[in-house]
C-alpha cells in the first residue's frame, strides 16, 4: 500500500476543509427564518470581511500545506519500503512462515509508529503479525459474556459482505455480525457549487489580502488618532483639575495635613525667585518609630499623595533627608502649561 497519492487527491481534500471552514463562518438565514436589516448588515460584514479574510488566507497557505502533506506521506512510504521482514515460524507447526504484507501503524498512546508485517502459513494456514521491534501482535480474544470462555468465531465471505459467526462451546451463546463491503462515498451535493465560491486562487487571495490590509491599517489609523484625541481631551480636564497654589496655600495645606500623621511644624524656607521656583521645606517628626527607612517611606507617600492635584511636585535630584528627627526635601513651582503636561505625564507614568 502507498500512502503517497498524486496531487489532485490532495488538492481536493484540501479545497474540502477550505469549504468546510467557509461553510462554518458564512452567515446566512435559517430555513424560513427572515433577518431584519441589523442582522442582514452584520451577515455581510462577516462574509465581505471576515470569511474574504478565511478565503484568502487558505488560499495563500494552500501550495505550502499540501507539499507538507506529500512530503509526509512520501517518507512514510520510505520508510515501510526500507524496513525487510523478519523470518520467523510458525508457533502451531514450526514451519517457516510467508510474508504476505507490511502496514504502517500510529500509536496514539505512545506517541510513535512503526510497521506491522503480517505472515501466513503454508503448512497450517495459521497466521501471525510481528511489529518492527519484533513486539507480536496480540488479537484480543472474543469470550462469552455469559460464561467468559473463547468463543468460536468462523468467517464466511459473501459477495458484498463478510459474516462473522460467533459462538461459546460451552453455553452456545452466539452472536452474528456483517461487515458490509460495499464502498459508499458520502455525497455533498453542493461541494462543487461551494468549491468554485470557497476556493479562491492564489491571486485573488493576494488581492483580498491586500484589501484586508488597507482596512486593516485604515481602522489603525482611526484608532490612533482617536488615541490620541482622547488623550488630548485626559490632558484638558486634568489641566482643569490642577489646583495652583502660591506658597502660602501650600504650605498651609501640608502643614494641616502632615500633622495628622506625626509631622508637625511643615514650613518653607526663603524660596529661590528664578524662572525655575524651587523651595526648600523642613518638617519634623512626632512617633515613636525608630526605623528611618519607614520614617521616610510614610512621610514620601503622604507628600506624593497630597501634591498629586496641586501644581507643586517633589524634586527628582534631591531626595528627602531626614536627621534629628527632621526632614528635609525641597518641592519645584510650576506654572507654564506645558511643564504641566509634562508634570501630569510623568504622574500617569508612576
Amino acid at each position: 500500500m502507498n500512502y503517497l497519492k498524486d496531487w489532485s487527491y490532495y488538492n481536493e481534500l484540501y479545497d474540502k476543509v477550505t469549504v468546510s471552514v467557509c461553510r462554518f463562518y458564512t452567515m446566512k438565514p435559517k430555513n424560513g427564518e427572515k433577518w431584519n436589516q441589523g442582522q442582514q448588515m452584520a451577515a455581510n460584514y462577516i462574509n465581505n470581511i471576515y470569511l474574504k479574510s478565511k478565503m484568502s488566507d487558505r488560499a495563500l497557505k494552500k501550495e505550502e500545506i499540501i507539499k507538507e502533506w506529500m512530503d509526509k506521506d512520501r517518507k512514510r512510504d520510505e520508510y515501510i519500503e526500507s524496513l525487510i521482514p523478519p523470518k520467523t515460524r510458525c508457533l502451531e507447526c514450526y514451519e517457516m512462515m510467508e510474508f504476505d504484507f507490511k502496514e504502517y501503524i500510529w500509536e496514539e498512546d505512545w506517541k510513535q509508529n512503526r510497521v506491522l508485517f503480517v505472515f501466513n502459513c503454508p503448512t497450517c494456514k495459521k497466521r501471525k503479525a510481528i511489529y518492527n521491534d519484533w513486539e507480536e501482535y496480540i488479537i484480543k480474544k472474543d469470550l462469552c459474556k455469559k460464561c467468559w470462555v473463547e468463543l468460536i468465531c468462523k468467517n464466511k465471505k459473501e459477495t458484498d459482505s463478510i459474516i462473522i459467526t460467533k459462538k461459546c462451546p460451552k453455553c452456545s451463546w452466539g452472536d452474528k455480525e456483517v461487515i458490509d463491503l460495499k464502498f459508499k462515498k458520502e455525497e455533498d451535493p453542493d461541494f462543487e457549487k461551494d468549491r468554485a465560491i470557497f476556493c479562491i486562487s492564489y491571486e485573488e487571495a493576494l488581492k483580498y489580502k491586500e484589501e484586508m490590509d488597507n482596512i486593516k491599517q485604515f481602522v489603525d489609523n482611526f484608532k490612533e488618532v482617536m488615541e490620541k484625541h482622547d488623550k488630548k481631551d485626559k490632558l484638558k480636564e486634568d489641566l482643569a483639575r490642577i489646583k495652583k497654589l502660591k506658597f502660602k496655600e501650600i504650605e498651609k495645606l501640608l502643614s494641616e495635613e502632615l500633622a495628622q500623621i506625626w509631622y508637625s511644624g511643615f514650613i518653607f524656607s526663603t524660596p529661590a525667585l528664578s524662572n525655575d521656583i524651587k523651595a526648600e521645606y523642613t518638617v519634623f517628626v512626632e512617633t515613636s518609630e525608630e526605623n528611618e527607612g519607614m520614617i521616610l517611606k510614610w512621610f514620601k507617600n503622604k507628600l506624593k499623595e497630597l501634591l498629586s492635584d496641586t501644581n507643586w511636585s517633589e524634586m527628582n535630584d534631591w531626595k528627602p533627608e531626614y536627621k534629628l528627627w527632621a526632614i528635609k526635601g525641597k518641592l519645584r513651582w510650576v506654572d507654564s502649561e506645558e511643564d504641566l503636561i509634562k508634570l501630569i505625564e510623568s504622574r500617569i507614568k508612576k
